[in-house]
């Protein structure tokens, strides 16, 4: 995870610039969070006499507010800036207002104001870049109406990953206080890897999140685990030691030719066929991250794939009505849009449980059949599997005709490849072909045409 805060007063711009930050990252293909402070000591969400707030009262400690549109989790009291972080899971995290991270930092202030400077700052905007262009104080203004991409590419640069705030009293192995060390490695005067937190010789997970440890600790726990260890058969002085304690067993999925297993967050997939794991491979690299996983390492045949969390496109797909379904076909086609311009390539053996949604986006997980093919192919391929699964007639009417419109492809070409891959997978499934439903969908593309 890496972080960066955007600071100023009330009225400075700093919200225009966290919004363009955001589009900015979004479009790069980053998952984005972000976190605001509110400097008014009145600030509630809950409101006084609300069933949340009566929940509270009786006391309870975590209160959420479940709705159809938003999930809102209340904590008594401010939390921490590292706490609230640890609750975060995307790749890059905007905090507006939020001071007390050691973070890169984005001062911004108004037209006539002085921008406060600290030495974690790497830029000025917000604004302040309304009037003034160049630098200040060395610093480069950037405006986020015009310059968003030329700022982003400056954090990116810049930002580590996420550095903990620790006591110098308990590590300051580096001579310096964690913010001054910050502060020396965006101005070059040294780098992050030579951090001794990120030196560590031993790694401490939890539900696959690394828990940070200050040299004390890691050196008692280090002696408290070798002086066991050394006094067991097979213990060889300066091997690697793996321990794992957990209390359920690891998520496997097992199909006939493949293996896949949810394991601390990550998910291990061997294949069995070297060329699909090559293919496979190839096309996460392409993508990175976009409308898809990212592939965080390979083992001979066995892929180190980043979990999404979501809900398969098959079970959304099912329960919705038409309304729904158009809006789902409209976010999966943004997918299968950009995975065919990045790669070129379409998915052999496709399936809607190779679709997680996510809020409302689509993103693919299983590539290791993609190959040539035209976008008309990819689209009547869905069309098929959407055809044939137990929805609504109006619900495969609308997404069928939101997801042809959507990609922008035409009727007559459509047809002749639709019904071939309908044709095909009635036969597959040893289903009837769609007789009454078919000459509906081409009625429907035909109307969205006109």
């Amino acid at each position: 995870m890496k972080v960066f805060s955007v600071t100023g007063i009330t009225g400075t711009g700093k919200t225009s610039v966290v919004e363009g930050l955001i589009r900015e990252f979004r479009s790069r293909g980053y998952s984005v969070g972000s976190v605001k402070e509110i400097h008014n000591e009145n600030f509630r969400i809950d409101t006084e006499g609300k069933n949340t707030w009566r929940h509270r009262q009786a006391g309870a400690g975590t209160v959420t507010a479940l709705g159809y549109h938003e999930t809102d989790v209340m904590y008594s009291g401010k939390m921490d800036i590292y706490d609230v972080l640890r609750r975060y899971h995307e790749d890059i995290i905007a905090l507006e207002g939020v001071s007390d991270a050691v973070v890169p930092n984005i001062a911004c202030c108004a037209e006539d104001g002085l921008p406060d400077i600290t030495p974690l700052t790497i830029a000025v905007s917000g604004r302040f870049a309304n009037t003034h262009k160049g630098k200040y104080e060395g610093l480069p203004i950037y405006n986020i109406m015009t310059d968003a991409a030329e700022l982003a590419d400056l954090l990116i640069e810049k930002m580590p990953e996420l550095m903990q705030d620790i006591d110098p009293a308990c590590c300051g192995l580096c001579g310096y206080d964690c913010r001054t060390f910050l502060s020396k490695c965006l101005k070059g005067q040294d780098t992050i890897n030579q951090c001794v937190l990120r030196r560590s010789r031993m790694s401490l997970k939890m539900d696959g999140k690394k828990i940070v440890m200050v040299p004390f600790v890691e050196n008692v726990l280090r002696n408290v685990i070798s002086g066991v260890v050394r006094e067991l058969r097979g213990y060889k002085k300066g091997g690697k030691i793996e321990i794992e304690f957990c209390d359920q067993a690891e998520t496997v999925f097992e199909s006939r030719r493949n293996r896949a297993a949810l394991s601390d967050g990550v998910v291990v997939k061997e294949l069995s066929d070297p060329a699909a794991c090559d293919n496979e491979e190839r096309i996460l690299k392409l993508l990175n991250g976009r409308y898809a996983p990212r592939l965080k390492a390979r083992k001979g045949n066995t892929l180190y794939i980043e979990y999404i969390e979501g809900a398969l496109l098959v079970d959304v797909y099912l329960s919705a009505d038409a309304a729904r379904a158009q809006k789902l076909a409209g976010a999966l086609a943004s997918a299968v849009k950009e995975i065919y311009r990045i790669t070129g390539s379409i998915m052999g053996d496709e399936n809607f449980r190779n679709y997680i949604v996510r809020e409302d986006e689509v993103c693919r997980v299983d590539f290791e059949e993609a190959a040539d093919g035209t976008l008309t192919e990819w689209c009547a391929k869905l069309s098929a599997f959407a055809s044939l699964y137990d929805a609504g007639e109006n619900t495969k009417i609308a997404f069928i005709g939101a997801l042809v419109h959507a990609l922008g492809i035409r009727e007559q070409v459509f047809e002749k490849e639709y019904e071939r891959e309908l044709r095909f997978l009635s036969d597959r499934w040893e289903v009837p072909f769609p007789t009454g439903l078919y000459p509906k969908i081409i009625h429907e593309i035909q109307k969205e045409e006109c």
